[in-house]
């Protein structure tokens, strides 16, 4: 039996909000399909059969109502590790699978994922797979949630401000009945965008486009002004911080000052790294051009790169 996988499993689980460089990897005239022998493969036109015959977890190639085969997503996490080419654009896709995006169920958990990879001895993106679950994080409610969480935690080799604490995605904080009143809400509880508890720091992406009201303005201050009587520094990351690299490097800067920490860019793959991410975000609210952006990255990476490194 074949099963339907690869980029055309994504598409059939309907993974959500893929950046355009991904899915200009989809080529929507051929399937994907996984057969279990080389035996198994046919001649069909229009379609790419992979042969996967080593022993797999139970449960990884599934038949639908309808009696279709296709694969777990937990095996479908690891063969797009294997297409992409970059382990950022796995983390990426790793996070989108595993969160609610734009209202929809998620399709597997991190700690599905996890068990998958540590009861399979070999499959195509096993190792990649694995390291990008270091980085994974649930619970992000839309795409530049997922860019601001990985331009702020991943490791500078990778691109992102190399920020070491615990970052909470979509989390409960819990507020006073005084402060829930003062906010006219039900709920004793607040859910800023990411979340370190440790070092009492907040990250918080405003797109504007759901903050330009003097409405919420007003609310999203006093938000940030209960946050801030708690104890909370709020870093807030607004499209132009995180679309411009130029402004993100004034934000990094500041980050870190704030931390007491000193900062230096001397890893090897930075630039590429951050490249990388700048073309990962949401082409529709892409403030620059093509040509913007790789100014202002040149630029970026020249001001950055003079700085002494973090300790």
């Amino acid at each position: 039996m074949k099963f339907l996988s690869h980029w055309s499993a994504a598409l059939r689980y309907g993974l959500p909000s893929l950046p355009d460089p991904i899915k200009k990897m989809i080529n929507p005239f051929i399937t994907h399909y996984t057969v279990r022998s080389p035996g198994e493969r046919t001649s069909q036109e229009r379609t790419k059969q992979h042969v996967c015959s080593v022993d797999l977890p139970e449960g990884s190639f599934l038949v639908t109502k309808d009696g279709e085969g296709i694969v777990s997503p937990e095996l479908l996490f690891y063969q797009l590790c294997n297409m992409v080419p970059e382990i950022t654009d796995a983390i990426l896709i790793g996070c989108h699978m595993v969160s609610p995006l734009d209202g929809r169920t998620p399709l597997t958990t991190i700690e599905k994922l996890r068990e998958f990879g540590a009861a399979t001895h070999y499959v195509r993106g096993l190792v990649r797979g694995r390291d990008a679950l270091q980085f994974l994080k649930d619970s992000f409610l839309s795409p530049p949630e997922v860019l601001t969480y990985l331009k702020a935690k991943l490791p500078n080799e990778l691109g992102g401000c190399g920020y070491n604490g615990d970052l909470e995605v979509n989390a409960k904080l819990w507020i006073s009945d005084s402060d829930r009143d003062r906010l006219g809400q039900d709920a004793n509880y607040l859910v800023p965008d990411l979340l370190d508890r440790e070092n009492k720091q907040i990250f918080e992406y405003d797109g504007q486009k759901h903050h330009s009201s003097p409405e919420d303005q007003a609310r999203d201050k006093e938000r940030r002004d209960i946050f801030g009587e708690m104890g909370y520094n709020v870093n807030v990351i607004t499209k132009d911080i995180l679309y411009k690299p130029l402004k993100f490097a004034v934000f990094h800067w500041e980050l870190f000052n704030i931390m007491d920490r000193k900062l230096v860019i001397n890893a090897k793959g930075y630039a590429k790294g951050l490249t990388r991410l700048q073309q990962l975000l949401p082409r529709e609210s892409d403030p620059l051009t093509e040509e913007e952006h790789a100014r202002e990255l040149r630029l970026y990476c020249a001001i950055m790169g003079y700085k002494p490194r973090v300790r």
